[in-house]
């Protein structure tokens, strides 16, 4: 499943010579840990999903601290 691939890093553009940089897609590894918080705080999420996005936020946490999953050179 290649659902969550976008989930695990942002591609933070970075352009030594300051030429014009992409925007930064909406859905990346700050969306996810957000997305993960919501659905644990959320009355409405059923254990299991809980269970699922508990792992997914605490994989992501991990996943923001690597460098090679935060920066892009343009």
């Amino acid at each position: 499943v290649h659902a969550f691939d976008h989930w695990h890093f942002i591609n933070l553009p970075f352009s030594p010579d300051q030429s014009p940089l992409p925007t930064v897609e909406k859905e990346n590894v700050v969306f996810a840990i957000n997305q993960s918080i919501n659905v644990l705080k959320s009355p409405r999420a059923n254990p299991s999903e809980k269970r699922l996005f508990l792992k997914f936020l605490i994989h992501f946490v991990g996943d923001e601290h690597q460098p090679l999953h935060c920066a892009i050179l343009i």
